[in-house]
Parts: structure tokens; C-alpha cells; sequence
């Protein structure tokens, strides 16, 4: 009698059930321990992404998505020496907390506002993609003015350009300029958040969207651009945006808007934080 084989599709199903299972058992233990170990770059701040590009014909390049990397409290103690005098790179802890959702809250944050596809534990001998974890959130059916406004593309890539330490070699400048290349299509396609106070009053109108009164005074957060013009600053989510020091409790507020709306006026600087992007 004939084994059957991998490629037959009782295998195909067997196998996927079987990675299934042991990447939601994998997820479910990540979930509930009382801390983890986490890779973050010196440079941004934020979790460190890993990818690998792979060159093509044509001088082509493909990029791997992105992942952290985290480590188990044993893994850690056995490498932790090693990353203090690294100049680029640091090991952080994140506790789950007494609500026991501590770890779900940052791997959801990292993953859907930074732009991670996944996770590596104790090295990359084991991956987990990130809707095995934390799933994504739905948003279906709901008002777009009351969708959370993320970019987790154009984070990412923010991110690897932030990351590296230097642009000098060809090779450096050709992964620089694909980054770069990339970002700028995914900018042009966003919605970002540029924080704004307002001297006036404000009432809710239909579909719980903001009406502003005339005479009502606009300040919009600026930096000095490139070309003698003010820069408007323009955040990916509300992460960067309080993360600068724009926080509602001193009266920031934020208006919705695409990179189209504004370059005409103004020069545009995404995420003034430790990366940051002009245009």
C-alpha cells in the first residue's frame, strides 16, 4: 500500500492543522507569562525590526515583512552581558501586570501600529505570525472617522530607516533609497494625524464629526522645512503623536488628513520623534 504523500491534499491538511495548533499553543503560553524579554533599537526606540532582502535579477530587491524578535527569562540571563555595550541595540522587559494583559497590549501595539508581521522566540529557530497572537482588529461596519488611524506599513519602514547606523556603502544606500521609495508610496496613501488646537468652540454634527465655528482660531504643530516654509508635523497613530508630547490633557487635539492635503502649503514632517521623515 502507498504511503500517502506531502503533496496530497490530506497531507497539505494535516500538516497546516498540526503548525496551527502548535502556533496558537506557542501564542497562548507568550500570552500568559509574567514577563518577556524584547530587542529594541537604540535608534528609534521601539522594538527592533528584523528583515532580510534578497537580491533578484535586474538589480531588483525583495524584502522580507518585518519581526522582533523576544526572549524567554532563561534565554535572556545567557545573553543579556552581551547587549550592554551594544551601541545599536538593548534588551527591555515588558511585564504582563496584574490585569494579565500587559504583553497582548504591547505585541498588539507593536505588531498593528509598528507594522511586525510576527515574532521570533529565543533566536529565529521559531516564528509566529502576528494573527496567531494578537488578532487584528475588526473594524468592519464601523464609521471611518471612528477607525483608530494607523499606519503600520509606513511605520515600519520609518522604523528600518531609523534602525540603520549609517548610509555610507553601496549596499547601504541601495537598502536606504529602496526603504525610502517604498515609505514614500505608502505616505501618499495614508491618513495621518496632525495635532492642532483650537481658540474656539467645537459641536458634534452628523455622524459624530466635528463642526467648528467661525472665527474659530487653528494652531497646527510646525517645524521649520526645507525650503524656507513651516513644516507641518504629521503622525502615523496616536502612539507617536502623544509619544511627542501632544496629549489631550493640554488641549491637543488632532485633525485627519492625506499628505495631498497639505504638501501644496506646507513642507511635511512625519513622526518628529527619535525617526523622523521630511518631505
Amino acid at each position: 500500500k502507498r504511503e500517502p504523500s506531502l503533496q496530497a491534499p490530506e497531507k497539505k491538511e494535516e500538516v497546516t492543522s498540526k503548525i496551527s495548533k502548535l502556533g496558537k499553543n506557542i501564542s497562548k503560553a507568550i500570552l500568559n507569562q509574567n514577563c518577556i524579554y524584547v530587542l529594541y533599537s537604540k535608534r528609534t526606540g521601539e522594538p527592533y525590526l528584523f528583515t532580510r532582502n534578497f537580491e533578484g535579477p535586474d538589480n531588483t530587491i525583495r524584502i522580507d515583512p518585518p519581526s522582533i524578535i523576544i526572549f524567554t527569562e532563561q534565554t535572556y540571563r545567557g545573553i543579556s552581558e552581551g547587549y550592554k555595550t551594544d551601541p545599536l541595540k538593548e534588551i527591555r522587559k515588558i511585564e504582563n501586570g496584574n490585569n494579565r494583559d500587559g504583553i497582548k497590549n504591547f505585541l498588539g501595539s507593536t505588531f498593528y501600529d509598528n507594522g511586525a508581521t510576527g515574532l521570533s522566540v529565543n533566536y529565529f529557530g521559531l516564528s509566529i505570525a502576528a494573527g496567531y497572537i494578537v488578532p487584528e482588529p475588526n473594524f468592519e461596519g464601523v464609521p471611518t472617522v471612528e477607525i483608530p488611524v494607523t499606519n503600520p506599513m509606513a511605520e515600519s519602514l520609518i522604523l528600518l530607516n531609523g534602525q540603520l547606523a549609517k548610509v555610507e556603502t553601496d549596499d547601504e544606500k541601495k537598502i536606504f533609497n529602496i526603504y525610502s521609495s517604498m515609505l514614500f508610496k505608502e505616505i501618499a496613501n495614508g491618513r495621518f494625524l496632525v495635532p492642532m488646537k483650537l481658540d474656539g468652540e467645537v459641536e458634534k454634527g452628523e455622524n459624530n464629526k466635528a463642526v467648528i465655528k467661525a472665527n474659530t482660531k487653528i494652531s497646527l504643530a510646525t517645524i521649520p522645512g526645507k525650503y524656507n516654509r513651516p513644516a507641518v508635523r504629521m503622525y502615523t497613530d496616536w502612539k507617536r503623536m502623544v509619544d511627542a508630547g501632544f496629549e489631550p490633557k493640554d488641549g491637543w487635539s488632532a485633525n485627519i488628513v492625506r499628505m495631498s492635503d497639505m504638501i501644496t502649503d506646507f513642507d511635511c514632517a512625519i513622526n518628529v520623534t527619535n525617526a523622523t521623515c521630511l518631505i
